[in-house]
């Protein structure tokens, strides 16, 4: 949209943001708040004092419209600058700790699987033991146990 060709009665149609917007658009240049007001203002041909009565809701308006966005102390056109997104993902750090966590946790499964075999081993040793002194035993009847004790 071209804001020169534009009469006063199709200018005061617009919004103040809209006319600023169109003025960035055209110019492909970044203003300071107070210069682009001014520029609106002399488009609109507007008093001094209109400008002064302006200038706060102007500014808070430009902060609010996505369109415009505030660099170095000058306004731009978001669409004119390309946003890096940088997505610190978290969950990332999560799987790194349950990664430490596995390890550890294999260590622990390797101690304790070696602790295992190592009591099944000790048991395996009494249960041999066991055997051993189970060959030596005698098996005695009721009878030869009386006749054992009358001895």
């Amino acid at each position: 949209m071209n804001l020169k060709k534009m009469t006063k009665d199709e200018l005061e149609k617009l919004s103040h943001l809209d006319i600023a917007y169109n003025i960035i658009k055209s110019d492909k240049k970044t203003y300071n708040t107070i210069d682009l007001l001014k520029k609106v203002c002399k488009l609109l041909d507007y008093e001094d004092n209109a400008f002064e009565n302006l200038i706060g809701d102007f500014y808070t308006s430009l902060n609010l419209d996505k369109r415009f966005i505030l660099i170095e102390g000058k306004w731009d056109l978001t669409e004119n600058h390309s946003v890096k997104m940088i997505v610190d993902d978290e969950s990332d750090d999560d799987i790194e700790s349950y990664e430490d966590m596995d390890e550890e946790n294999e260590e622990m499964t390797e101690i304790e699987d070696e602790a295992v075999l190592d009591d099944a081993e000790a048991l395996e040793d009494v249960e041999e033991d066991l055997d051993d002194e189970m060959e030596d035993l005698t098996i005695l009847s009721e009878e030869e146990m009386e006749e054992e004790e009358n001895l």
